[in-house]
């Protein structure tokens, strides 16, 4: 809510009453950019208010640690979907508010990291939120929100924690993810590790890779070619040329789509140089 062009708390002036028939909640920041820093404990006490919350999004908003008095943590059982940001559209939102809540029936989580910051916040209250929820979750999406602010990377190192913790997903969507986490992403899929993976999306890649990394992601595919069924490596058009792989690679990847019906795409938008 902007009001005089001053920014103030858009969930002031709710009433103080319950709310529950209210299943869908998105909580925005100003129109003209920037962000609301929101204190954990009124968006807590709306969640109170509302029990029978299904899905609740965030837009530039931020909960930081260290509000007096301290959070009450909440458990919401109906909550089914949560997205922290619109990554497309570069309206990011941080992670705080997983400290303070627990998700049992979790099923589609959105969140935004900073890969250029080097204490593994993020990663850690990630974590530690799957651990306390262990959420049926099938839709994982990650977006590395230092893609427009840093260059730098550090490549989210305890991937390999919170990807055991999710034995039921089904669905990965990447945008803007920093190469070390794909190549680390690709290794875990070449493993028994998410057995029911049947979709990975991967928008606004801005990477050169090596010949190595597309061995590994065959080798990947291959071992899945009974589940998963697509594949997206969506190039940013607007960063890095990248060379299209190999004759050799493509074809080699092509035979999973002739072959097993698995649907590729690896290219720019209006190209795809896995097109049968």
């Amino acid at each position: 809510m902007l009001i005089n062009g001053t920014i103030v708390n858009p969930l002031r002036g709710l009433s103080s009453g319950s709310f529950p028939s209210l299943k869908s909640l998105t909580i925005g920041g100003p129109k003209g950019g920037g962000y609301h820093s929101l204190d954990p404990n009124s968006i807590l006490d709306l969640f109170h208010r509302a029990p029978n919350l299904i899905e609740c999004a965030f837009d530039q908003i931020l909960t930081p640690a260290g509000h007096d008095p301290a959070p009450r943590p909440r458990v919401l059982p109906n909550l089914r979907h949560l997205r922290f940001g619109r990554s497309l559209e570069c309206l990011y939102s941080d992670n705080g508010l997983l400290r303070y809540i627990t998700l049992p029936g979790l099923q589609t989580l959105i969140v935004s990291m900073d890969s250029s910051n080097d204490d593994d916040e993020d990663e850690e209250v990630l974590i530690a939120f799957l651990k306390r929820s262990s959420p049926p979750l099938q839709k994982l999406g990650i977006c590395d929100r230092s893609y427009i602010e840093s260059d730098e990377s550090f490549h989210f190192p305890r991937m390999q924690e919170y990807l055991p913790l999710l034995p039921t997903l089904t669905h990965i969507e990447l945008w803007a993810p920093p190469p070390g986490f794909v190549r680390k992403l690709f290794a875990i899929l070449a493993s028994p590790l998410l057995p029911h993976l049947q979709s990975l999306r991967i928008v606004r890649y801005c990477s050169d890779t090596f010949p190595a990394l597309w061995a590994v992601l065959h080798r990947a595919l291959t071992g899945r070619r009974t589940h998963l069924t697509h594949l997206t490596i969506l190039y940013d058009s607007d960063g890095l040329s990248i060379d299209q792989p190999d004759a050799e690679i493509c074809d080699v990847f092509r035979q999973l789509v002739v072959v097993d019906g698995m649907e590729i795409f690896i290219g720019y938008e209006q190209q795809n140089w896995i097109s049968v």
